[in-house]
């Protein structure tokens, strides 16, 4: 069962078994989880996809935590796979989703860090500037605009992708959800991030 990095722009070949799996990892949104799927869906392969943060020294010591998109037949040939990734404790890895989860929940954290990034080198710009406010609201508006617009699209094209009634694969993580156990963790937080207002572009800003 091959794992490649999402990043690998390798053609796959016809799966060699029934069984063959691709288990992607980390893919950087679901454009590149869809060409993915492409070749899967056309060479006969099983297809899951992961987000975790691999560059935690500790994982390689504990296990690391991830969260998963894939149907239960995916799983039940891949979850042997996911568990020795996985810290060795019972339900240590997270069913997000069906097909995409894992590609829309690292799009979404790889979003939040950089805009956090951008925000802190926003600050420090904003003070080191002799006679400036610490705050400018235009310059804010086309940080954030921008980047929020972004995961908005995501999350509508990740609900158009996952839309199969939900059922985690480990019963103790029912719990975790809002919404009942057909609605997956991934798509409730696709959800609130579609009824969030979004911050006005600095030109509609200036408009009204």
């Amino acid at each position: 069962m091959p794992v490649f990095p999402a990043e690998t722009p390798t053609a796959l070949p016809p799966a060699p078994t029934p069984d063959s799996t691709l288990v992607l990892v980390n893919p950087q949104g679901l454009a590149e989880y869809l060409a993915w799927k492409s070749q899967a869906d056309a060479q006969g392969w099983h297809l899951l996809d992961i987000a975790g943060n691999l560059q935690n020294p500790l994982g390689q010591i504990y296990g690391w935590m991830l969260a998963v998109g894939a149907k239960h037949s995916d799983l039940a040939i891949a979850e042997p796979i996911i568990a020795a990734l996985s810290p060795a404790l019972p339900n240590a890895w997270l069913h997000a989703g069906g097909p995409g989860a894992g590609a829309f929940l690292q799009t979404t954290s790889g979003a939040c860090l950089m805009q956090s990034g951008e925000v802190w080198l926003w600050l420090q710009r904003a003070l080191q500037q002799p006679g400036s406010t610490p705050f400018d609201l235009q310059s804010w508006q086309y940080l954030v605009h921008g980047g929020f617009e972004k995961l908005q699209r995501e999350a509508r094209d990740y609900l158009a992708l996952d839309t199969e009634p939900f059922t985690p694969w480990h019963a103790a993580q029912s719990g975790l959800l809002l919404q009942g156990s057909s609605n997956a963790l991934a798509r409730e937080l696709a959800q609130w991030l579609l009824i969030l207002p979004v911050v006005p572009s600095p030109s509609a800003a200036t408009a009204s």
